[in-house]
């Protein structure tokens, strides 16, 4: 499998789940421009003092940070790491569960040379990681979960977990 089918794979799972969130940011977006236009046509009707009207613009702002952000973030969830490797598939297999026998998971299901593994770290967050063997590299793909679903603010969780995955292979690849 190349690392564009894997991509294509991942990317066709979670297609209900982009667009919800897609739709939120875009939600977050339009709002926080409503509450600008809003407090521009108004003329600041609240704040005194200048230092207040520019306060008061914040609000709006975060709206946007969010939306914008989360623009950003969900196009990262299908990043594919590969590490190449002459080892055979079985001996691949060994190392990705002696990977996974230090976390803590909560369920894993295997189809061929493909595993997924969901499983809580240390801060009760979820993550979900993707493996395919084949016969000269490792795939790997991790993403975090929210509540049951991709989500989209995860706080540097799955960069964290994916270096974590590739440090270990490369290690023993």
């Amino acid at each position: 499998m190349t690392v564009d089918q894997f991509k294509q794979k991942l990317e066709k799972s979670e297609k209900f789940s982009d667009v919800l969130n897609y739709l939120t940011c875009t939600f977050f977006i339009g709002f926080g421009f409503w509450m600008i236009g809003d407090l521009a046509i108004n003329k600041f009707p609240y704040p005194e003092t200048d230092y207040e009207k520019y306060l008061i613009l914040l609000f709006p702002l975060a709206f946007l940070a969010i939306g914008i952000y989360g623009f950003w973030r969900i196009p990262k969830n299908y990043q594919i790491g590969c590490v190449y490797s002459s080892k055979t598939i079985e001996e691949k297999w060994t190392i990705v569960h002696e990977y996974l026998s230090h976390l803590n998971v909560k369920s894993k299901t295997t189809d061929d040379n493909q595993i997924e593994c969901i499983y809580r770290n240390k801060y009760l967050n979820s993550l979900v990681v993707r493996i395919h063997l084949d016969d000269d590299k490792i795939l790997y793909n991790v993403q975090s979960l929210d509540t049951g679903d991709k989500g989209i603010i995860d706080l540097g969780l799955s960069k964290r977990a994916t270096k974590r995955l590739k440090k270990f292979l490369e290690n023993r690849l």
